[in-house]
């Protein structure tokens, strides 16, 4: 009696294994732009970013024009005029105002012009840098935020193609073990070969059962991570480009790294800062307007309204040490983000280069298991069609179809792996 030939079921499950295209809603960039949205830090960072902006208008406000106003409203208990005896000669005509009104209103409006602020550019390059140090934090976070969502993204892909290999497995399991219990029925196969189709179908049963806890297990991670169930479509993504030596890894590392950015941007804030402090010992120049209402014209003060310009030259020559001892608390404070900066220069070379062996350890496992589910899937045809042409058993084509299963499931393991490993190796460059 001539069994059905596992060909089929084989394709099958090749096709089960291959990547399936899947709405753009399923990509993986879409997952990016779910949680970049979503994320409560990096809107914290964003705001911090939004607030290291408003530095640069603060240093520049420096320079910029100062407008104020002041007005000034008395009440008398009586008028004052002037006496008579100070009026001989006076043109009788002529209005001669009091010496004193019972209402008195005026005020005056100057406007100030800096001329001279030998601190403006170092202020204004120190709030520069403290705004790029912050926008370099919030690229920071957002890298590690793309880190988690493409792990979540991956292992969900992989649960799910395991979980279909197992199925798979398993419906291959049950077709065997039927094809057992009609050879045996003909008399083609002993009792034996029963057992071992039984045993396969529990095995793959178990299997799959572990796969779809583990699909269970990526799901409640992302929702865990995105407050909303995955989507049903996934796109399996294609694996990430990265650099082809250490020494390029190593090189954009240093240039793009954010937290490296950041440490650098911060220890030249400092040094700027510093730079602008001390050049508070010198003296400043401001051009200055001032214009005086008189509403209510006195003897005194008969002008209703009157202008004036002047220069103002303003220097502080001792103030007691303060700016001695915060140019020293500056110079400790740069020297202490130089200090920082060094170190996270180290630490990211020693991330990209354990993150460079990782991938390279990653790529040579890939390689194997490829050739592994190669030979797998010819010795499962071999041992297919040994047993229709009467050559075979049912114990070979049962343990081929185990070998086979095994390796399908072990180059899903090491993909992933190989993917996340090239993800670790990009965050560690911060090119991700």
């Amino acid at each position: 009696m001539s069994s059905p030939s596992p060909a089929p079921l084989v394709a099958l499950l090749l096709a089960l294994a291959l990547p399936k295209p899947a709405a753009a809603q399923g990509s993986l960039e879409a997952a990016w732009a779910s949680a970049e949205a979503e994320s409560l830090e990096l809107r914290q960072a964003q705001a911090r970013t939004r607030e290291a902006g408003t530095l640069r208008l603060e240093a520049a406000s420096m320079q910029l024009a100062r407008v104020s106003t002041q007005w000034t409203a008395a009440f008398n208990d009586r008028e004052i005029a002037v006496p008579e005896e100070l009026l001989v000669g006076i043109d009788p005509s002529l209005t001669v105002p009091p010496l004193q009104t019972r209402e008195a209103l005026g005020g005056s409006l100057t406007v100030t012009q800096p001329l001279l602020r030998a601190a403006l550019v170092p202020a204004v390059q120190a709030a520069s840098r403290a705004w790029r140090a912050a926008q370099a934090d919030e690229a920071q976070v957002r890298q590690g935020l793309r880190a988690a969502v493409a792990r979540a993204y991956w292992g969900l892909v992989a649960a799910r193609a395991g979980e279909e290999v197992a199925q798979t497995n398993l419906e291959l399991a049950e077709a065997q073990a039927a094809l057992a219990d009609r050879r045996i029925a003909a008399g083609l196969e002993g009792r034996r070969a029963g057992l071992q189709g039984r045993l396969g179908v529990s095995r793959a049963s178990r299997e799959l059962l572990a796969a779809t806890d583990a699909v269970a297990e990526a799901e409640a991670a992302w929702s865990t991570l995105f407050g909303e169930e995955p989507p049903t479509d996934l796109q399996a993504p294609p694996t990430p480009q990265v650099p082809t030596s250490l020494e390029e890894a190593l090189a954009t590392a240093l240039a793009r790294r954010p937290d490296l950015l950041a440490a650098d941007q911060r220890w030249q804030a400092l040094r700027k800062q510093r730079a602008a402090e001390d050049l508070a010992w010198a003296p400043t120049l401001d051009l200055a307007f001032q214009a005086r209402f008189n509403l209510n014209p006195t003897l005194f003060n008969p002008a209703p309204a009157q202008a004036g310009v002047g220069l103002q030259l303003n220097w502080d020559l001792f103030d007691g040490g303060l700016r001695i001892a915060r140019s020293q608390q500056r110079k400790a404070q740069a020297g202490a983000a130089r200090l920082e900066r060094d170190l996270r220069g180290r630490d990211a070379r020693q991330d990209v280069r354990l993150a460079w062996h990782r991938l390279q350890r990653a790529g040579i496992a890939v390689e194997a298991v490829e050739a592994e589910v190669a030979l797998a899937e010819e010795d499962l045809e071999l041992a297919s069609r040994g047993l229709e042409a009467g050559a075979g058993t049912l114990f070979e084509v049962q343990g081929a179809r185990l070998s086979t299963a095994a390796a399908r499931l072990a180059r899903i393991r090491e993909r992933t792996a190989r993917d996340l490993a090239a993800i670790d190796l990009l965050e560690a460059m911060g090119s991700l």
